[in-house]
């Protein structure tokens, strides 16, 4: 019973040392990531890099440098948007709300322990997805790549609500987060491909916004569901 003082005290005891280690943890990645990070290579092999790339997207890279305000002007940049904004859909209902739809879903076939450890192996499979789906782009493309992606991610959520178990919803969360993890590959690197890599990081800052409105809009869509 969530309305049992004593619950939620033993709930809030434990917040404190939590963050103590998310902190923790936190900062020695980050402290790994920056002693990892190094020089760029010289012009010479960044053009050799760069050729080698486009051969292995399959894709032609476009040979002019964007900046944000031609970027702006292209079609193929209001299509990206409108896909990352549709597809963060999946990153809020997936990561924010798995334990809620469960309760709907399953209600009673599994407890709050059980389904806290499901959300916490499915961010693994958010993990894995951002390998997997990024050397899936990097061999046939963002178009070819993308299109499976959201093909696949929408048969999961479309089949969601016909889990009758804890395991079987378990399998179905980490499909979806498995795709989840595949934007944040994909997204950048059709950035790249579309629009150069000179100005891709404000390029891509763009392209990022979409996500932040998603999200803003996100408790009301899920308020109308």
């Amino acid at each position: 019973d969530w309305n049992d003082p004593d619950i939620q005290q033993e709930l809030l005891a434990n917040v404190p040392g939590m963050f103590m280690k998310m902190a923790t943890t936190y900062a020695i990645i980050q402290f790994i990531g920056a002693s990892l990070m190094c020089s760029p290579p010289s012009s010479e092999d960044s053009t050799a890099a760069a050729s080698e790339t486009t051969a292995l997207l399959k894709k032609p890279s476009s040979a002019k440098q964007y900046t944000v305000g031609e970027m702006l002007s292209t079609s193929a940049y209001w299509l990206l948007v409108v896909n990352f904004f549709c597809n963060t859909q999946a990153v809020f209902f997936g990561a924010s709300l798995s334990k809620t739809i469960a309760a709907h879903i399953i209600p009673g076939s599994a407890t709050d322990a059980t389904l806290t450890h499901i959300a916490a192996i499915s961010s693994l499979f958010n993990a894995c997805g951002r390998l997997v789906w990024g050397i899936l782009g990097d061999i046939y493309g963002f178009p070819c790549a993308m299109l499976c992606l959201c093909g696949i991610q929408a048969a999961l959520f479309f089949t969601l609500p016909y889990c009758i178990d804890a395991p079987m919803y378990g399998i179905w969360l980490n499909g979806i987060m498995f795709c989840v993890g595949g934007n944040y590959s994909l997204f950048p690197l059709a950035c790249a491909v579309y629009f150069g890599e000179a100005n891709w990081g404000a390029n891509y800052g763009f392209i990022y916004l979409a996500q932040s409105l998603s999200m803003l809009l996100a408790p009301t869509i899920s308020g109308d569901v």
